[in-house]
């Protein structure tokens, strides 16, 4: 037996629509990254998950755009850059001992 139901009705025209602050966004976190989340959100005392993820987000995105950082990530991406030319795929440091 198939419930019926009435079709959706909107409730705001895509004028109103257009005109809003904020855009919601689904996130699907593994078993790994939740558990990350959790750990983190501990450090940051946020009881919710959604305002851990805003947090976290304002916390790298400032780190990631100080002039110290951007130096960090440019010698990163020249490396790697460099690994690609000269064919190396896998890095792996192992330093011996002289």
């Amino acid at each position: 037996m198939v419930i019926e139901r009435e079709a959706f009705e909107r409730t705001r025209l895509d004028d109103e629509r257009a005109k809003d602050k904020s855009k919601v966004i689904p996130v699907r976190l593994n078993i790994a990254e939740l558990e990350r989340l959790e750990a983190d959100a501990l450090v940051l005392k946020q009881e919710k998950p959604s305002t851990a993820l805003k947090q976290l987000a304002e916390i790298g995105h400032f780190v990631i755009h100080r002039p110290e950082m951007m130096f960090v990530i440019d010698v990163v991406f020249n490396n790697e850059r460099k690994n690609k030319r000269i064919g190396l795929d896998l890095i792996d440091p192992r330093f011996k001992q002289m």
